[in-house]
């Protein structure tokens, strides 16, 4: 969990594709290490039809190491691999 500030939050929701509808914000409750309950807000994907959206080439890299990594089939990090991410890999701006 981290704490941010309204300014970033609205940065987060730019990266993560809210305005264009990507993704929601939603707020959830998760529980700490002392099981007490916490509110704190996560992105949760909107249904699209396919080809709308592509994933980060960030995300994909990070399936694929963690693919690599816990020894799944060659097949699914090769299918992995293949997925197209036309868009390069955004960071959010410094505005």
């Amino acid at each position: 969990m981290f704490a941010v500030s309204d300014r970033d939050l609205q940065r987060l929701d730019n990266y993560e594709g809210v305005p264009g509808g990507a993704y929601t914000r939603e707020e959830i409750v998760v529980y700490d290490n002392r099981e007490k309950p916490v509110p704190v807000l996560t992105y949760i994907a909107t249904p699209q039809k396919p080809g709308k959206f592509a994933p980060h080439k960030d995300y994909i890299d990070l399936y694929i190491r963690g693919a690599t990594y816990f020894g799944l089939p060659a097949e699914y990090v090769e299918s992995l691999k293949a997925i197209e991410t036309p868009r390069a890999s955004r960071r959010p701006s410094k505005s």
